[in-house]
């Protein structure tokens, strides 16, 4: 039963993200059509799935080549920053268990948003006796670090293209125009929430001496014991190095693949800022690795600074799937396979 709700769960996720990318795919499509009109391109050979084919062969290889350097480099940054926070809790862990463990986690995020994250925390509390609590409280903690960094990406973002991002959250603020979410919904919500609290704050006795309970307290105990272990940082300065290297490689990897395709070679750093920021917010979006979200921020962005819907798509799909199938899954599958074969004891 646990296996068939985990199946509904990547279908119903996985059925976001495909739905997305078929909605901006039928966009792009029309806009090919009108395209094929003005320039007198026969309706047989206006077709854009072929056109997205030809793009990736186009793609000069060198620079998706980089691209996907720099984002295994960014793993195994990620490897060596957590060594930092699961050391002060006294554990000495293996470069490789957690390298591998964090393409592992990625590879599950394709199945089920965020599930990479508890994989990841089983994985190196499997091979290294580490506390699952204390293991996912430090993963937590880089997720804080992670969301701080992003905030200082936008405040850059802000201060170099301000106006640009002004300007599209002026022409794009439709959610507040049609008043989508509506006041009902919202007096509903804070209702339930306080009557839920209010329900706990008043059964609090009964319910701490229960197992269930006392089972989430003994789980909320590791998460703090490993969400603070950041105070007990030996070189804290190394630490926010690494963090804020990590997102300025995630940067360079956009910017990189802008030369890998003809129609995005000619734009800025700073447009390349502004597409890293809208494809980062993309991924936050609750769909296998920000399929379909990931795309359409990246292909607004794009659009900004005047790159035809029809190309826009294109880059979008071969970032998006260079990194994926060539960073996430290849590296995720051979970590999956080289873990117990490192570990054979343990497995």
């Amino acid at each position: 039963m646990k296996k068939f709700a985990q199946g509904i769960k990547v279908v119903i996720f996985l059925s976001i993200g495909v739905g997305i990318l078929y909605w901006m795919y039928l966009n792009s499509a029309a806009s090919y059509v009108e395209y094929c009109k003005s320039e007198g391109i026969s309706e047989e050979n206006c077709n854009l799935l072929t056109k997205l084919k030809q793009d990736f062969l186009d793609t000069d290889k060198t620079y998706v080549f980089i691209s996907i350097l720099l984002f295994i480099l960014t793993n195994i940054i990620r490897a060596n920053r957590w060594n930092q926070l699961l050391t002060p809790l006294g554990y000495q862990t293996s470069f490789l268990n957690r390298f591998a463990s964090i393409n592992v986690g990625y590879l599950l995020n394709l199945t089920i948003p965020r599930s990479g994250e508890f994989v990841r925390a089983g994985i190196i509390s499997k091979y290294e006796n580490v506390k699952f609590e204390e293991g996912f409280g430090t993963i937590v903690t880089e997720r804080v670090v992670d969301f701080v960094c992003l905030l200082i990406a936008l405040l850059l973002g802000i201060a170099f293209q301000g106006q640009v991002i002004l300007d599209y959250i002026a022409t794009n603020s439709f959610l507040a125009r049609e008043n989508v979410i509506s006041s009902t919904a919202i007096y509903l919500f804070t209702g339930f929430v306080l009557i839920t609290l209010g329900f706990l704050i008043y059964f609090r006795k009964q319910l701490i001496k229960t197992a269930f309970f006392q089972k989430i307290l003994q789980f909320l105990k590791g998460l703090w014991a490993g969400f603070i272990s950041i105070r007990n940082l030996k070189n804290p300065i190394w630490f926010i190095i690494q963090s804020l290297a990590i997102w300025v490689l995630y940067y360079l990897m956009t910017y990189v693949m802008f030369f890998a395709f003809e129609a995005t070679s000619h734009l800025s750093a700073e447009s390349a800022l502004t597409t890293f920021l809208f494809g980062s917010l993309g991924m936050v979006f609750p769909s296998p690795g920000g399929m379909g979200s990931y795309h359409f921020l990246i292909q607004e962005a794009l659009l900004i600074y005047g790159v035809p819907l029809t190309e826009t798509f294109s880059f979008a799909n071969i970032i998006f799937f260079t990194i994926q199938i060539f960073g996430i899954i290849l590296l995720g599958l051979v970590s999956l396979i080289y873990l117990p074969m490192r570990n054979p004891k343990k497995s």
